[in-house]
């Protein structure tokens, strides 16, 4: 079976069972919103947009989405705030919502610099210095090669830096979903000199970094039928970062949008209903999957079934040439503890990915002076960020953390739930 097509036939399997009681009936959307480019869709609603490259250290170029303000007026905006994505997302996750539902509108609002940013491999992304020897349109090449680490240790702080430069800003904030998350807190293991000196804030939604806790069906199935395994041997070496995924996903969402959800929702937490306006979904789902490597995909089914947060395992063989060592090394953990950066930590009762199990493991790895803690009921791994209540239950929470533009004040009162 070609790479393609047993992706495929695993989409359209899930797709089937959720969608086995659910009419062909198209959910309420405007077409305009959902064929514009990310400039003309923010641009209906008064904001400007720019688009900006960045080019890490080893020589990846990514995609940068600014909205530094409003249309029509005077456009000074203050302390930039970076938006990062989680894995086979991309930046367009934090603007789906209605536009006075929306966190990064929200930021702009209060006269934040919003940048938004596209991960290697995801479509926005998908360039390199070397054209030749990286060409992300060759799918079995050296282009893919690349996990989680590379993210963290070369793309986050190509964007940092890059962000900080262009807005001439001593430090940035930092909002993260998910492997957005994984991003900082790995940095902060490996450099936490850096992280403290670049970044004043972070608001954590859903961090993922021990997996081994998870409880998610899907995790367990796939690794029974030996998913990446398979998935290798056909040499393929990304996953659902082609035109054809997003295009499948825009007709299902289109027409099945609650088809799509729940399949989402199987990876991600299918406790209780979904959260998320499936009048969106259309919109949504016209800009999703972002793509990522096989080996990133890989990388989160190694951290599953290990209670350490460690970095890629490539076998022995590989082991020894990348690390010198037969098995891949551990994170430094105790480097988060000694962050002066202060995180707020929003996570669902209901996330199968990332549990409150896995979480208390978390703080346990923090100083508990710099961080502040939300536990959201009701809510799973997308929720926290994506669900239509985020802009009444968790969004006020989160802006009340950041404070204004360049505010160190963190005696302010949180109204925050703490475990």
């Amino acid at each position: 079976m070609s790479p393609n097509r047993f992706l495929f036939v695993s989409i359209c399997c899930i797709l089937v069972v959720a969608n086995s009681n659910l009419s062909l009936r198209p959910a309420v959307i405007t077409k305009e919103d959902k064929d514009k480019t990310v400039s003309e869709y923010l641009a209906s609603y008064g904001y400007k947009f720019e688009e900006h490259k960045v080019e890490t250290s080893d020589g990846y170029i990514l995609t940068l989405w600014r909205i530094p303000c409003k249309l029509g007026g005077v456009c000074k905006p203050q302390q930039p705030i970076l938006l990062q994505h989680g894995i086979f997302d991309n930046g367009f996750s934090y603007i789906f919502q209605e536009i006075d539902k929306n966190l990064a509108i929200k930021l702009v609002n209060q006269n934040y610099d919003v940048w938004i940013g596209n991960s290697r491999g995801t479509l926005p992304s998908q360039e390199h210095k070397d054209k030749i020897h990286h060409d992300p349109q060759n799918y079995s090449g050296a282009y893919w090669d690349f996990s989680w680490d590379e993210l963290a240790k070369h793309d986050l702080p190509a964007m940092v830096d890059y962000i900080k430069k262009a807005s001439n800003a001593p430090k940035i904030k930092y909002v993260c979903h998910s492997q957005g998350c994984t991003m900082i807190l790995a940095l902060g293991c490996i450099d936490p000199e850096y992280v403290t000196k670049n970044i004043q804030k972070v608001a954590a939604f859903a961090p993922a970094m021990y997996a081994y806790y998870h409880e998610s069906f899907m995790v367990d199935l796939f690794r029974l039928i030996r998913f990446t395994q398979r998935f290798a041997e056909t040499g393929l070496k990304n996953v659902m970062a082609q035109k054809i995924y997003q295009t499948m996903s825009a007709l299902v969402g289109h027409y099945m949008p609650l088809a799509w959800i729940l399949a989402l929702d199987f990876i991600a937490g299918w406790k209780s209903k979904s959260h998320i306006d499936m009048n969106r979904i259309p919109l949504l789902s016209a800009h999703e999957p972002g793509g990522t490597s096989l080996a990133t995909f890989d990388h989160w089914f190694q951290a599953c079934y290990d209670p350490k947060f460690k970095y890629f395992d490539f076998g022995v063989k590989g082991n020894i040439e990348k690390y010198d060592q037969p098995s891949p090394p551990y994170y430094n953990v105790k480097n988060l503890k000694s962050l002066q950066t202060k995180f707020f930590f929003v996570y669902g009762e209901n996330d199968s990915m990332v549990t409150p199990r896995a979480m208390k493991r978390l703080f346990e790895d923090c100083n508990p002076d710099n961080i502040g803690k939300l536990l959201v009921e009701d809510a799973n791994h997308l929720d926290v960020v994506w669900a239509d209540f985020a802009h009444r239950r968790i969004y006020p929470q989160v802006l009340n953390f950041l404070g204004t533009p360049y505010q160190d004040d963190l005696t302010k009162k949180m109204n925050i739930r703490n475990h």
